[in-house]
């Protein structure tokens, strides 16, 4: 979809260049396009048409995966995300991100994973009894050098994050 609004974009604009080099005269196009983008966008998040299973705004959602997704974000929501039912079958990296809202990550604690937590203004409690509220903190468990391994990547900004082994 972001191709689609960027590609209209980049038409408009265009547009406006060549009509304004030969005709002497200039359309608000881009005005127009951010005020439809505007409207698009208020529109979905109105409607409900907008929702994809691993994103998370302004709800409680409980996320049950049993194949791991890309990218789990939570914005001014609270989610749960249990990946301790998942296998994976090769090296696997996820990026769970939490801006004004609460996450709980529950991994399986029978596949080698690294945790990367990038915490500022939020925070942060670990299953090796660290607590964050800024900075960085890599920690793991499992052997590393077995295949196939996880990784995570976990950013917190004005909010909070639990991760949890199972």
């Amino acid at each position: 979809m972001s191709k689609l609004i960027w590609g209209i974009l980049l038409v408009l604009i265009g547009t406006d260049i060549i009509f304004n080099a030969l005709f002497g005269f200039s359309f608000p196009f881009i005005k127009i396009a951010f005020g439809l983008f505007f409207i698009y966008f208020g529109m979905t998040l109105l409607t409900g048409f907008y929702k994809p299973t691993t994103d998370v705004y302004f709800k409680k959602t409980i996320i049950e995966e049993t194949e791991i997704k890309r990218n789990y974000h939570v914005r001014f929501g609270e989610a749960f995300i249990n990946l301790a039912n998942t296998e994976i079958i090769k090296p696997t990296n996820i990026t769970v991100s939490t801006f004004f809202g609460a996450t709980t990550l529950v991994l399986n604690k029978n596949i080698p994973t690294r945790v990367t937590v990038h915490t500022s203004f939020g925070s942060a409690d670990l299953p090796d009894s660290t607590q964050l509220a800024f900075g960085v903190h890599t920690f793991e468990f499992g052997n590393q050098e077995e295949q196939p391994y996880l990784e995570v990547s976990a950013y917190v900004t004005f909010g909070s994050l639990v991760i949890k082994k199972r």
